[in-house]
């Protein structure tokens, strides 16, 4: 994988957007290139029910491009988990290798402040 000098980093604030979430309502700040249904039934499968997960799927990859996320060689994004908080900063940004999936524990406790 190439090394790349990260534009975001936590305590930045979060380059403004808006997007739909797993529901397909608008919604401001967060992402992911997968499409909505996708979203949506990672969500019914793990429980999530409250917090939003947004698909940054078309235009494809716009909002991972503003957060240095996207591989234009590949056409997707970096694995990678972001939490913004109620002020627009970020206040947790990990990458993960492709074959690794995201500890959603390690998720979680970063979302609880821990």
């Amino acid at each position: 994988m190439e090394e790349r000098i990260r534009k975001i980093k936590v305590g930045d604030t979060a380059p403004d957007f808006t997007l739909k979430d797993q529901d397909g309502n608008d919604f401001k700040l967060g992402l992911s290139v997968d499409p909505v249904p996708s979203k949506k039934a990672w969500a019914e499968n793990i429980g999530i029910k409250r917090v939003p997960l947004l698909s940054d799927f078309w235009p494809h990859g716009d909002v991972a491009k503003l957060y240095d996320i996207f591989r234009d060689k590949n056409g997707f994004s970096e694995r990678a988990n972001m939490l913004i908080d109620d002020k627009g900063r970020i206040v947790f940004f990990k990458t993960y290798p492709l074959s690794q999936l995201p500890d959603i524990e390690e998720i979680i406790a970063a979302a609880q402040g821990r």
